[in-house]
């Protein structure tokens, strides 16, 4: 094993040329099997092209593949690999799995989002697993299941969850509780309508508590709320 600490004596030990060419400071390790270990310290800029990150700070810089442990990622582009936890303030990610830890902000192109908490950013496509969306962007995708605190979605599938509040534009509603928000257009199959408001779309079966209904197509399901009694008047106006 040999040990760096900054790219000039990476240089003078033989390790691969992209560490060498990087701006880095901390602890870096070369194992006998040839795997970069990046004990700790902070990555300016550079490209880094596989290995094990297990803690630092991150300032920017291209990432292509390998496996982050833990650190603070301040801004760059993620191309591919697994995070374990830390704090991503900023950025791209392009693809790979994020399995914990805390999205401040950034651009999630696609890849698998297994648990952890969403601040904001923006959501382009992908598979979210469980976690907990406070605010953003959600362009398109699939989410497993999730608290969703605010922000906006404007289409994909949702299987199950809990949604406090926000807008939704577009997309297929599998099943979950809706707490309050703004419902747009859409396709709900099954689930709990706490309150918000309804402006279009199609409603096939769930339980209707309380809010505004302003048109849309109604299928089926129980009406709770003591205004929207008579299901089968809102069935014939609504059908």
């Amino acid at each position: 094993m040999k040990i760096a600490y900054n790219p000039e004596e990476a240089k003078k030990m033989n390790f691969p040329l992209w560490i060498c060419e990087s701006e880095w400071e901390g602890e870096m390790e070369l194992l006998e099997n040839g795997t970069i270990v990046f004990k700790n310290g902070i990555w300016k800029k550079g490209t880094w092209e596989k290995g094990i990150w297990e803690n630092g700070t991150w300032e920017n810089g291209i990432w292509w593949y390998g496996i982050w442990k833990n650190g603070v990622w301040e801004d760059g582009l993620w191309k591919n690999g697994t995070w374990i936890a830390g704090i991503w303030e900023n950025g791209t990610w392009e693809d790979g799995t994020w399995e914990d830890g805390t999205w401040e902000n950034g651009t999630w192109c696609t890849g698998i989002w297994e648990n952890g908490t969403w601040k904001h950013g923006t959501w382009k496509n992908g598979k979210w697993k469980f976690g907990n969306w406070l605010d953003g962007i959600w362009k398109d995708g699939y989410l497993e299941k999730g608290i969703w605190i605010d922000g906006i979605w404007e289409n994909g599938l949702w299987q199950y969850g809990r949604w406090k509040d926000g807008i939704w534009e577009n997309g297929i509603w599998e099943y979950g509780i809706w707490e309050n928000g703004i419902w747009k257009d859409g396709t709900w199959k099954d689930g709990i309508w706490e309150n918000g408001l309804w402006h279009y779309g199609t409603w096939k079966k769930g339980i209707w508590y309380y809010g505004t209904w302003e048109k849309g197509i109604w299928k089926d399901g129980e009406i709770k709320n003591k205004i929207f009694n008579l299901k089968l008047v809102l069935k014939t106006i609504f059908s």
